[in-house]
């Protein structure tokens, strides 16, 4: 009989549309704590912190070559490639955010607009 407490968001779904470090950070906390995080990112690209490969002049690279800071802010996550440019890509992320419990997003809201994931039209679903 495994008696082990579940973590405090065990059960709790996330919807992570966030770049860079502030955004994926907080999502990788909720992870941390046992959410499930689903991380959107784009076709062919992904978060712009994965091909980060040097700062300052120091190497941002795992030793597999991964980007570090990536991987350092993502821990935990699932991830999925969604062209949120085109309508089945928005499609896509309304039925995800559907049955989401929460959904994070550092875009700026005139980007959330263009990709019909405002506030307004991802409460209406």
């Amino acid at each position: 009989m495994n008696t082990a407490p579940r973590p405090p968001l065990d059960g709790i779904k996330v919807i992570d549309l966030t770049i860079w470090v502030q955004g994926p950070l907080a999502g990788q906390l909720l992870a941390d704590l046992g959410a499930d995080v689903i991380k959107i990112e784009k076709p062919g690209q992904g978060d712009l912190a994965r091909g980060l490969q040097t700062l300052f002049g120091a190497s941002m690279k795992t030793p597999t070559g991964r980007g570090l800071l990536f991987e350092l802010v993502n821990r935990g996550k699932k991830s999925i490639a969604i062209d949120l440019r085109k309508e089945e890509g928005q499609k896509l992320l309304h039925d995800l955010v559907k049955d989401a419990d929460v959904f994070l997003s550092n875009l700026l809201p005139g980007t959330l607009s263009h990709f019909r994931a405002s506030a307004a039209e991802l409460t209406s679903i």
